[in-house]
């Protein structure tokens, strides 16, 4: 990394990979799918979540596994997860849901502007991921790709 002007950087490390194969998993890519958009009260693709801001300093619980083609199988899942109509600068975490909620962000929010960020993760027995954001925001999540025994 090198830029022309001092920054703080900050690294999160939020897992690691092995051999798949090994571990008796397979990645299967998807074309993107969108799994939530709660700006698109015609989506309504997870009702949960309504059609307003994913609101401040909230754990959302979301199904990424037995819905829109991904199979119940699926134990891990790789997403892009967009935040946009932030009301503020902040952060959205995205964890498994078992335990606490870690101290790291998978993305950071900025107010007026949407902001992408590439997230992979093991989900939960229910098969469900769960996200908090710093700040009110929507929230949209497209699933591309799943490890499966």
């Amino acid at each position: 990394f090198s830029s022309p002007h001092d920054v703080d950087l900050v690294g999160d490390v939020s897992g690691y990979m092995i051999d798949s194969a090994r571990a008796g998993l397979r990645f299967t890519p998807l074309s993107a799918t969108r799994l939530v958009d709660t700006r698109n009260p015609q989506l309504r693709i997870d009702p949960a979540l309504g059609v307003t801001p994913l609101p401040a300093a909230t754990d959302q619980r979301i199904r990424l596994a037995g819905v829109r083609g991904v199979p119940s199988a699926a134990m891990v899942a790789s997403v892009n997860i967009t935040t946009t109509v932030s009301s503020g600068n902040g952060f959205v975490t995205a964890w498994n849901c078992n335990g606490a909620r870690p101290n790291v962000s998978a993305l950071n929010t900025v107010r007026g502007l949407s902001v992408s960020a590439a997230a992979m993760g093991q989900l939960t027995t229910e098969s469900s991921t769960c996200l908090f954001s710093q700040t009110a925001t929507h929230l949209i999540v497209d699933i591309n790709g799943f490890w499966a025994p």
